[in-house]
């Protein structure tokens, strides 16, 4: 017969007790919001060297999503959000830190639409990071093959595995919520009147809806702008992609649900 087991806590529900750090080098991080907060605290501490590996990217990604995943009282100053991009232009430019990005390259950016890995990595070069598209599908004759791993590796000391990219519709927890009411923020003796985001633009992904009904009515509004040269996170483009144009009253997003690992 199966024994029994105490509960243990644990960051999210889950059937298997969590093992003490000191026995294992290996964490599980049970959906985006876990491992992009990890992520996040692993760039902020890297003094050498970031190397990334993914099958698409998107620099505007939120990692911190304020007042979401902010356990400090909320305050007029901490009311701001943190991309990858923030986060590695700090890293590059504050303490010296060398960023090496592989992308995978699209085999035609008319064919897989999403990618725009030439956007990606020209935004990535003007904070100074070093990135490689690979293949070249028609020179090196691998139309079917791709890069797929999904990989950061910190000072050749923390590596977090396991397949997800750092893009939008991958940031998600345990509720795995079907739409965005948003988080009111109050300070002091003031409240916000309407709810902050916590999947703002494209970040509230439906991939399924049909782009012939796309429209400005009732919609997220504008999405990042992955092609901006510029660091900043809100930066915005004045056409934004279908799937960033979701009626949010009636189309509820897509959940995302993986289980990173940090080593």
């Amino acid at each position: 017969r199966r024994r029994a087991c105490a509960p243990v806590p644990t960051t999210t529900p889950c059937f298997a007790p969590a093992r003490p750090l000191a026995t294992t080098s290996a964490r599980f991080l049970a959906c985006g919001r876990e491992h992009f907060g990890a992520v996040l605290d692993a760039i902020r501490a890297a003094r050498k060297q970031i190397l990334i590996a993914d099958w698409r990217m998107n620099p505007a990604v939120l990692l911190r999503r304020w007042p979401f995943d902010d356990d400090d009282e909320p305050s007029s100053s901490a009311n701001t959000n943190v991309s990858l991009l923030d986060a590695l232009h700090a890293a590059i430019q504050e303490r010296g830190v060398r960023v090496h990005v592989l992308l995978y390259r699209e085999v035609h950016e008319k064919l897989q639409t999403k990618h725009k890995s030439a956007a990606v990595a020209k935004r990535l070069e003007a904070i100074g990071a070093k990135v490689v598209r690979h293949p070249d599908h028609l020179v090196a004759g691998q139309v079917y093959w791709s890069h797929h791993e999904k990989l950061v590796v910190v000072d050749q000391a923390v590596a977090f595995v396991g397949g997800m990219d750092l893009v939008e519709g991958r940031f998600d927890d345990a509720d795995h919520r079907l739409r965005d009411d948003g988080v009111f923020v109050t300070m002091g003796d003031a409240r916000t009147s309407s709810p902050c985001e916590v999947w703002p633009g494209v970040e509230y992904y439906q991939p399924n809806y049909p782009r012939a009904a796309s429209s400005t009515t009732g919609t997220t509004g504008a999405a990042p702008d992955t092609t901006a040269t510029t660091p900043s996170s809100s930066t915005t483009s004045a056409k934004p992609p279908a799937h960033a144009m979701i009626d949010r009253g009636r189309t509820p997003r897509m959940p995302w649900h993986d289980v990173p690992v940090r080593l």
